[in-house]
């Protein structure tokens, strides 16, 4: 009996016990400056297009392309902060969709002076947005590649 207790003691304690270890270690940041630049020697073809379309449904269900150009960027000058963000657009994903239609079917990798034309049916339970992208095929031919990196910058 007093085999059974021990054996009982014994499993007991090794279920509850446990034990955890964090280790902090504080470290410095490290700031350092390097000059990059990269300039693309482009080839401008002809006119493309391309279209995308969407439904949105009760306001919260979206129905629409799965394809879409990453890195596409809708602002006249590519530096408004907000929209870069919090892609507060709310036909992003759509233009974004019909660029990658363009791009894809002409075979570019860019689209040069891009339009964007958005068609909006609104039905209050739903709307359909279509977006159209005109312009000029872009083919990168090659990079050109500069980058700068001063050591006594490094700051400690």
């Amino acid at each position: 009996m007093n085999f059974v207790h021990a054996l009982h003691t014994l499993l007991a304690l090794t279920l509850i016990g446990c034990s955890s270890t964090h280790m902090l270690q504080p470290s410095a940041p490290i700031d350092y400056h390097a000059d990059a630049s990269v300039t693309a020697d482009l080839d401008v073809g002809s006119k493309i297009q391309g279209e995308a379309q969407s439904t949105q449904i009760l306001w919260f269900i979206t129905l629409g392309p799965n394809k879409f150009a990453d890195g596409v960027n809708f602002t006249a000058n590519g530096t408004d902060p907000i929209s870069q963000v919090f892609r507060f657009d709310p036909f992003f994903a759509v233009k974004s969709a019909a660029a990658y239609d363009a791009v894809s079917q002409a075979n570019a990798d860019v689209i040069v002076g891009p339009r964007y034309i958005i068609e909006i049916e609104d039905y209050f339970i739903f709307s359909k947005t279509k977006a159209t992208v005109n312009g000029y095929k872009g083919t990168i031919k090659k990079f050109n590649n500069s980058f700068h990196f001063d050591p006594s910058k490094l700051v400690r």
